[in-house]
């Protein structure tokens, strides 16, 4: 098995594919044929660089929406020193409505969780 060589185009084509371009969107933006694109799609190794593109490029994202959400909290504790009742209402209903979401969510995973572990357990043969 060979290893990957770049050619003309994979650059922008692996960016644009990861990014939910269509094939021929993709190698319209990179330059070259939509045959080529194909065939570039066809290589295990080409594939997996797109994925790795997209993998990184939405860690990226999780991570800019994890800091937005600490300051989203933030802003909803400073809406609870409102004085406008109405405001510190639904800042309030806001809060209370996403600790029981999150602890439902955190519950849930929990139950699954255990329910794999068992049945590794059974399909082992352990306890």
């Amino acid at each position: 098995m060979s290893a990957f060589v770049r050619k003309k185009g994979d650059d922008t084509l692996a960016l644009e594919l990861a990014a939910g371009k269509s094939l021929r969107e993709a190698a319209q933006m990179a330059g070259i044929a939509e045959r080529t694109a194909r065939r570039r799609m066809d290589a295990p190794d080409f594939r997996r660089r797109v994925s790795e593109i997209r993998d990184r490029v939405l860690g990226e994202a999780i991570g800019r929406l994890v800091d937005a959400a600490s300051n989203a909290v933030g802003t909803l504790s400073e809406l609870l020193s409102s004085d406008s009742e109405t405001v510190r209402l639904n800042a309030a209903r806001t809060i209370l409505g996403r600790v029981v979401e999150l602890r439902d969510s955190i519950e849930l995973a929990d139950r699954i969780t255990k329910l794999e572990t068992a049945l590794e357990c059974k399909t082992n043969g352990t306890s």
